[in-house]
């Protein structure tokens, strides 16, 4: 569970053939993934703001992790699955990194 802290984004990675990562700003934030999947009106009304594709080079997690860091956004909990990652983050400012 992430605790006290809720999220504002939800980032969906599909990794079956290609690392591929879109970003949905959520209505409203959150506090767990699970919140996220399980609410239907949530999820229809989170919008889909970027769609990135990965480089084929990063498929140790930790690069990925790394990349997701570097795009400016601090993970909250991360929900592995088998073709599909949710994970649950927050947008950071320089001021704070």
């Amino acid at each position: 569970m992430s605790g006290t802290k809720k999220g504002e984004y939800i980032l969906e990675m599909n990794h079956v053939e290609e690392l591929e990562l879109k970003v949905h700003k959520l209505p409203r934030p959150v506090k767990s993934v699970e919140e996220y999947v399980n609410d239907l009106d949530l999820k229809e009304q989170a919008e889909c703001i970027m769609t990135v594709k990965m480089p084929p080079y990063l498929r140790n997690w930790e690069e990925v992790e790394m990349m997701v860091y570097e795009m400016g956004f601090e993970v909250i909990e991360w929900h592995t699955g088998d073709a599909k990652d949710l994970v649950l983050v927050n947008k950071f400012y320089k001021s704070e990194r």
